[in-house]
C-alpha cells in the first residue's frame, strides 16, 4: 500500500519510446506547461517528427524550448488552455517500430488533473494489439520534459513535482483495506469534521475521524455510503482550501460516480488528487477546529469484476474484434458512407475509462478513419445506456445499416439519441436489436468487422 506524501520533491518518470539518438532536456525549473508545438511526417507512417514546449516560469513569463527532432513536416500547435488549478499529470503514447529507421512515437495523450485529454499525433497505422502502449502516470504536476531524437521524436519522459491536496504536513493514521462510508459536517468556517467507516476485515468495520468531533451525531451530517462495497470503491478526491488554511469543500469520486461537493465549493484554492488507476483505502490529515489538510492511501485494484455479454447483433463473417472490459465509456466516434452517408456504418471507435486512465479502442470497420466527430460524454454525469442496432444488406452480405446511441445524465434526464445510418431517433420505434439491460452499465464492446464496414456489435455489461 502506498502513501502519497504531501511534499514537493522534483522527480522524473519515463520512458515512452527509446533512447535512440541524442538526448534533449528542457529542465525542471518551470512552473507549468502552456503549449505543445509539434510536426508530423507529411506522408508515410506519420510519426511525430518534432516537438517543442512552451513553459511558464516562476516569474510569470514564458519560455519556449528548442525544437526536438527534425523540422520539415506538417506543423501543428496545441495551446493548452488550463482552467483554475488545472495542470498536466499524465502522459501516455503509442510507439511503432519502423523497419528501416527504428522506433518512433505515433501518438501522445496528455491528461490534466481534471481528467481532460489532450492528444497529438496520428492514429493511422497503429495496431492496438501489437504496437507498444506506454503510460507515465505521476502523482503531481508535470513541469518539464526530456527525451531523445534522431530524425524524429524517439523517446519522451517528464519531470514532475508532487502537489499537496490541501494545507500543510499531515499526520499519519492507520492503513485499512478500503473505505465503506464517509460522513462530513460542513460549517461556515469549512469542514468541522470528517468521519470514515473503514474496512479492517471485521463485519462492523472501524471508524476514524479528523477535525473537531466530540462523539455526538449532528442532523446536518452529510453521508456518503458505498452501498456495493467492495465493488464500488473510491478513486479520487478534490476540493477547495481557503486562505486561512482550512478546507472549505470536498468532493469524492468512485468507480460508480461522484459524491459531493460537501461544503462551500469554489471558495478558495482548488486542489485535486486524480485517479492513478488505484483505489483509495484510507485517509490521513491534520486538524484544528476544522479540517486543515487531507491525503490518501492507495493500492492497485486487485481484480476485475465479472461481466455479462449481449450480442453480437448484425451479420456474420469478417474478423472478430473485442475491446475488453473497462470501467466506463467516455466517448465514441462513428463514420458512415453511401447516399447521404446512410447506406452503411463504416467504422466505430470507443474511448474508455479505466479508473481515470483514458483507453482508446481501435477503429472497427474501415481502418483509415477520415471523418466522423468524436462525441465526448460529460463524464461522470453522463453515461451511455443503450445502442439500437438495425441490420441489412451491405455489399451483398448482412451487416449493420444503422445505430441509435442513447445516453443519460444522472438517473433520469433524457438526452436526444445520436442517429447514424439508416435508423430513427424516435425512442418508441424499436430497433432490430437493442443493447441494454436494466440495472447494468456498458463497460466494453465487441463484434465483427469487414474491410470497409461494421458487421456486428455486442457489449460487455456490469451491474451498476
Amino acid at each position: 500500500m502506498a502513501r502519497l506524501e504531501l511534499i514537493k520533491p522534483l522527480l522524473s518518470v519515463g520512458l515512452i519510446g527509446s533512447k535512440m539518438g541524442s538526448k534533449w532536456d528542457d529542465g525542471n525549473r518551470h512552473t507549468d506547461v502552456r503549449k505543445i508545438i509539434y510536426e508530423l511526417d507529411s506522408e508515410g507512417e506519420r510519426f511525430i517528427r518534432s516537438i517543442a514546449f512552451e513553459y511558464q516560469n516562476e516569474d510569470g513569463g514564458t519560455w519556449r524550448s528548442e525544437t526536438h527532432g527534425v523540422m520539415g513536416g506538417k506543423k501543428e500547435e496545441k495551446p493548452i488552455k488550463m482552467g483554475t488549478g488545472e495542470y498536466l499529470t499524465f502522459v501516455s503514447g503509442y510507439c511503432k517500430k519502423d523497419r528501416i529507421n527504428g522506433i518512433g512515437i505515433k501518438l501522445l495523450t496528455f491528461l490534466t488533473n481534471k481528467n481532460r485529454p489532450i492528444t497529438i499525433g496520428d492514429e493511422m497505422g497503429i495496431d492496438k494489439k501489437r504496437d507498444s502502449f506506454i503510460r507515465l502516470p505521476t502523482d503531481g504536476k508535470i513541469v518539464g520534459f526530456y527525451g531523445w531524437d534522431f530524425g524524429k521524436l524517439r523517446g519522451i519522459g517528464a519531470y514532475f513535482k508532487r502537489e499537496p491536496f490541501a494545507g500543510g504536513e499531515a499526520g499519519e493514521d492507520r492503513k485499512f483495506d478500503g473505505v465503506r462510508e464517509i460522513c462530513v459536517l460542513p460549517n461556515q468556517s469549512g469542514i468541522r469534521y470528517i468521519k470514515f467507516g473503514c474496512d479492517n476485515r471485521s463485519e462492523e468495520g472501524i471508524q476514524r475521524f479528523c477535525g473537531d468531533w466530540t462523539g455526538e451525531v449532528f442532523p446536518e451530517e452529510e453521508q456518503i455510503q458505498l452501498k456495493d462495497y467492495p465493488r464500488e470503491y473510491l478513486t479520487s478526491i478534490s476540493g477547495y482550501v481557503g486562505e486561512d488554511g482550512a478546507i472549505k469543500s470536498l468532493t469524492f469520486y468512485s468507480n460508480r460516480g461522484t459524491h459531493g461537493p460537501h461544503g462551500r465549493e469554489g471558495n478558495g484554492k482548488y486542489f485535486w488528487y486524480p485517479s492513478t488507476g488505484s483505489r483509495i483505502t484510507g485517509f490521513y490529515g491534520t486538524k484544528g477546529e476544522t479540517l486543515k489538510s487531507i491525503g490518501v492511501y492507495v493500492e492497485p485494484i486487485p481484480y476485475m469484476y465479472p461481466s455479462i455479454i449481449l450480442g453480437p447483433f448484425g451479420g456474420s463473417g469478417g474478423q472478430e474484434w473485442d475491446d475488453g472490459v473497462h470501467t466506463n465509456v467516455r466517448g465514441f466516434r462513428v463514420t458512415t458512407s453511401g447516399a447521404n452517408k446512410k447506406e452503411k456504418i463504416e467504422s466505430i471507435t470507443f474511448m474508455y475509462d479505466d479508473d481515470g486512465f483514458l483507453v482508446e479502442g481501435s477503429p472497427h470497420g474501415r481502418r483509415v478513419v477520415s471523418s466522423g466527430k468524436w462525441i465526448w460524454l460529460d463524464f461522470p454525469y453522463e453515461r451511455l445506456t443503450s445502442i439500437g442496432v438495425w441490420k441489412g444488406s451491405v455489399e451483398g452480405v448482412t451487416a449493420i445499416r444503422g445505430l441509435r446511441i442513447t445516453t443519460i445524465r444522472g438517473t433520469s434526464t433524457y438526452s436526444p439519441p445520436y442517429p447514424y445510418g439508416q435508423c430513427t431517433t424516435d425512442p418508441n420505434t424499436p430497433a432490430d436489436f437493442t443493447i441494454k439491460k436494466d440495472g447494468h452499465k456498458i463497460v466494453g464492446f465487441f463484434g465483427r468487422k469487414g474491410d470497409s464496414h461494421l458487421i456486428s456489435i455486442g457489449a460487455h455489461l456490469e451491474q451498476n
